[in-house]
């Protein structure tokens, strides 16, 4: 429940201050933030100096994920109140910013970039807090960015910011949150091997070896041997087998789980990806003869398997419409395994069936991203009315149509 607590619940009075507070000539940016991301600006307000993450100047971002980003963090910088280091007193100042007290200090990367020496107790003391963030479960999962470490001006304590990142450990399964601890350890190792290598003793460096990786969450050594495993599962015969004899029960069994999570708010930017991936999987249709001509005209002419894709864009616009971030993580993980191995058995057998003309046309046309080089508008300017009618072009839209008519009355008038 604690991420839904707001300043009046935590403290029992009234936030510090309000939006309108909030003046030009009061606040400052604190750096250039890119597209997509929370506008970050200082401000003495209520006789303190804040640092405000605000994104209602976006409304594609804050729509999308600001809000749930700001919701996150608010909930990490709440779940660590009170350990040193930690940004203090933060507070949803509406749905749309998250404030907390500024702390004056220097990023890691400012002092890697001017090779400035560090407190000699500067890493420990950043270990500890790393540890003492794990055990209020909490990962940071940001910490190889070495401007969300800073040096205190006034202590030369580390001080941690920017939980937008952070995963909280709770739920997850035991090796899993370990794992996750391992990604931040390692990456506060990588600095510490980096800026002070005499204090960074053997042990530490054993611990860096074997768990270092340079991508998030694929630290050494199993990163591939997961992958390989993947792919194995969704090639095994048997599960596929019984796959397709339960696809229907296992397709009521997708529609009931959305419908237990959707979001009224959610719905419409759901639909509008969803009805595009159907439109889109309907001009597939209409330029497909199974095994008697090659497919390379309309969709075919940019990607090899752009049905897949398409058909990709339905079911996460489906999904989108419950709102809930894992969910659509998780069924892009699937899905991708999915369509990845099936697509290497068809490609295994497409030679037999058309030759060197397939060979050639994997040649010319990439598998899944379109080459722009091989963009023809008359190729592209292709349908099939015939095939259409023949792929069941006219049923699949009607069944799409059908699914998204029950998910609006669902959304709208049942669970409204």
């Amino acid at each position: 429940m604690d991420k839904h607590l707001h300043w009046t619940e935590l403290t029992g009075g009234d936030p510090p201050f309000a939006r309108r507070d909030i003046v030009p000539y009061r606040t400052q940016p604190l750096y250039r933030s890119r597209w997509g991301q929370a506008h970050v600006s200082r401000g003495l307000l209520a006789g303190r100096d804040w640092v405000i993450k605000d994104v209602a100047a976006n409304r594609i971002t804050k729509f999308l994920w600001g809000r749930w980003l700001l919701s996150r963090e608010h909930r990490a910088m709440h779940r660590l109140t009170g350990l040193p280091g930690m940004p203090a007193e933060a507070f949803r100042l509406d749905r749309d910013a998250l404030c907390y007290r500024f702390v004056a200090g220097s990023t890691l990367r400012q002092y890697r970039e001017d090779k400035a020496p560090l407190p000699p107790d500067f890493f420990p003391q950043l270990e500890a807090a790393v540890d003492q963030v794990h055990g209020r479960g909490v990962v940071h999962m940001d910490l190889g960015n070495t401007r969300n470490i800073l040096v205190s001006d006034d202590t030369g304590e580390p001080r941690l910011i920017d939980f937008g990142s952070c995963v909280f450990t709770e739920r997850l399964p035991s090796r899993l949150a370990e794992r996750l601890q391992r990604i931040d350890r390692s990456r506060v190792y990588k600095s510490w091997a980096k800026l002070a290598p005499d204090s960074f003793d053997a042990g530490r460096a054993e611990y860096l070896a074997s768990h270092y990786h340079r991508h998030h969450l694929k630290p050494k050594h199993w990163g591939s041997r997961m992958i390989r495993s993947m792919r194995g599962f969704f090639h095994n015969p048997t599960l596929r087998r019984g796959f397709r004899k339960t696809r229907l029960p296992l397709g009521i069994a997708f529609l009931a789980l959305v419908m237990s999570q959707i979001s009224a708010a959610w719905f419409w930017p759901g639909a509008m990806v969803a009805t595009v991936g159907a439109l889109l999987q309907a001009w597939c249709f209409a330029c497909i003869d199974t095994q008697k001509t090659l497919a390379d005209r309309g969709p075919y002419s940019l990607v090899r398997n752009p049905q897949y894709l398409t058909r990709f864009l339905l079911i996460i616009g489906v999904v989108l419409m419950t709102g809930n971030p894992w969910l659509l993580g998780l069924t892009a993980v699937i899905y991708y395994f999915y369509a990845v191995t099936r697509v290497e058995r068809e490609e295994a057998l497409l030679p037999e069936v058309f030759g060197a003309a397939y060979r050639d046309y994997c040649q010319r046309v990439p598998r899944f991203l379109p080459r722009l080089a091989n963009l023809d508008g008359e190729r592209l300017r292709y349908w099939n009315p015939q095939a259409f009618r023949k792929n069941h072009g006219v049923t699949n839209l009607a069944t799409v149509a059908l699914c998204l008519v029950l998910l609006y009355g669902w959304a709208f008038h049942v669970m409204g």
